[in-house]
């Protein structure tokens, strides 16, 4: 069963618990097998969010493991240049709501693409986009690079 037939078949005794339902999407979850159309998915999803459920998503908007410089792992603010600017990139592409500057890697500025050398990490910021409704605040928090090439960049919709 997915994760969205699961949800879709609460029963009562659920929906009258203080409990706030929960749907993570990151690394390791099923939704990370999903390859295209992670957008489309999302915007199905806010119909949960409008039933009270929380969504997580879970990843890395920089994420390239194989350039980590673990001698400055704790150095906040430490990045490569391609780093730096696929941050910037992301961010403004956010802060803009040009989210379908963000569907294609392939045809990504060379930095994002240095940034995000597979995908995992990095479709879950697709579907946490595709769940904003027009009218949301976007609030980008944690924005820091770390050991030149990783930042824990979260955002905060609604």
């Amino acid at each position: 069963m997915s994760p969205l037939q699961h949800l879709s078949n609460w029963g009562s005794s659920l929906q009258k618990t203080d409990l706030t339902p929960a749907l993570f999407i990151g690394h390791g979850s099923p939704m990370n097998a999903i390859e295209e159309n992670q957008f489309e998915l999302a915007t199905l999803l806010q119909k949960l969010r409008q039933r009270g459920v929380l969504i997580i998503g879970s990843g890395n908007i920089v994420h390239n493991l194989r350039a980590v410089d673990f001698s400055k792992i704790n150095t906040v603010g430490y990045g490569y240049d391609w780093a730096h600017e696929s941050r910037a990139f992301v961010n403004e592409k956010i802060q803009a709501r040009q989210f379908n500057a963000l569907f294609n890697l392939e045809t990504a500025p060379k930095a994002l693409q240095l940034a995000v050398p597979s995908t995992d990490h990095f479709i879950p910021l697709l579907y946490t986009l595709g769940l904003c409704g027009a009218s949301e605040e976007i609030q980008i928090f944690n924005d820091e690079l770390l050991a030149g090439s990783l930042s824990m960049t979260s955002l905060r919709i609604g």
